[in-house]
This record gives structure tokens, C-alpha cells and sequence, in this order.
């Protein structure tokens, strides 16, 4: 009974709030039951599928689409949804545009994106972005990455002018059992450049 009430009375504080205009940049955002012109609007297809199509209304929304059909790949299911490392081509529809309209602030919101195989990404200066890498992370990272980009010690034994060096390989030696075993050589061989 209690959460009856509180229902009815939120609803009539949504209904009433619901009713009170608007004002963006010193214009009345028109009452519901007011029809919102179209200002302009184009729309058009091809046989191929492709199509494009734009519009503009009287209270500054804007929207303009292209799209196409396009083959792409695609990694074949079983009947469980595990891959089986099989492709089967897959036709989609890309669509790229934007859409623009004006905030109760006044400001003016406008997003352009692309959708295709790879999902609907949306770009905009309103949209939120992930926060910055924290500076130890950041620092590991580069760290990291210095290290992958040094040369290897084979890589500079190898680098020396008329320097020799022999890899490591594998040699099937044979136990006193009479099996045979594998051995390794532990590091790389390196004899000193000539003499000239």
C-alpha cells in the first residue's frame, strides 16, 4: 500500500516535470504534442545494397549514413560454438556516419562512427576516455620494451667483423644402457675475428 503511493507519486512528479519546457540557447524546446518539421532528408539505394541517406529536423538534429556490403572472413563453428579452425566467408553491412544534437546545456553533442565486422565504434570530445596509464606501469612497459628491442648476445657475437660463431645444436649421444639421449650444447661457441 505504502509503495503504491510513492509510485503514484513519483509518477505525477514525472508527468509534471515531463510538462515544463526547456529553454536551449534562448529557444523553448516545443511542447510534446508539437510535430517537429523535417528540414530536409535524403535517401538513396543501389542494386548492389549500398545506400545513403541524411535528415535534418526543426530542433537541430542532424543524421547522415553511408553503408555498404562487404565479404569477410570468418572462423567456422561446430554445433558446441568451439572453432574449428576452418574460415567461412560471411557477408556484412558496413555503415559509417554521425549524428549531431543540442544538450539541455546547450551544447551542442555530435558523434561519428563506423560500424562493421569489428563492432559499432562511436567517436566523439563527449564521450569518455579510458584514464592514463599510471606512471610505474607506464615506466614497466617502456622498460620492457627497451629490452626486446636489444640485440641478443648471439646477435652480437655474430655482429663483430670476421667473427665465427657456431649455434648451439642438439647431438643423440648414447647411454651406457645403449639408449640413445639428446644433449645440448649449453651456449653459443665464439672464435675470435682473424688475423690479417
Amino acid at each position: 500500500m505504502f509503495i503504491d503511493r510513492i509510485s503514484l507519486v513519483i509518477s505525477i512528479l514525472s508527468a509534471f516535470a515531463q510538462a515544463i519546457p526547456i529553454e536551449i540557447s534562448g529557444e523553448a524546446v516545443p511542447e510534446v504534442n508539437t510535430p517537429i518539421p523535417i528540414i530536409s532528408q535524403t535517401d538513396t539505394s543501389s542494386p548492389d545494397g549500398s545506400f545513403s541517406y541524411s535528415f535534418e529536423t526543426g530542433n537541430h538534429i542532424k543524421q547522415q549514413a553511408n553503408g555498404y556490403h562487404k565479404t569477410v572472413l570468418v572462423p567456422r563453428l561446430r554445433a558446441d560454438g568451439s572453432e574449428t579452425g576452418e574460415l567461412d566467408s560471411a557477408d556484412v553491412i558496413v555503415q559509417t556516419g554521425s549524428y549531431s544534437y543540442i544538450a539541455p546545456d546547450g551544447t551542442v553533442i555530435s558523434v561519428h562512427y563506423i560500424a562493421d565486422e569489428n563492432g559499432f565504434q562511436a567517436f566523439g570530445d563527449h564521450l569518455p576516455t579510458p584514464p592514463p596509464i599510471p606512471e610505474p606501469i607506464l615506466n614497466a612497459l617502456q622498460s620492457s620494451q627497451k629490452l626486446e628491442e636489444q640485440p641478443t648476445a648471439h646477435e652480437l657475437l655474430a655482429s663483430q667483423d670476421n667473427a665465427i660463431v657456431a649455434i648451439p645444436s642438439e647431438t643423440a649421444m648414447e647411454n651406457s644402457d645403449g639408449k640413445q639421449r639428446q644433449q645440448r650444447s649449453s651456449s653459443p661457441l665464439f672464435l675470435p675475428p682473424l688475423l690479417q
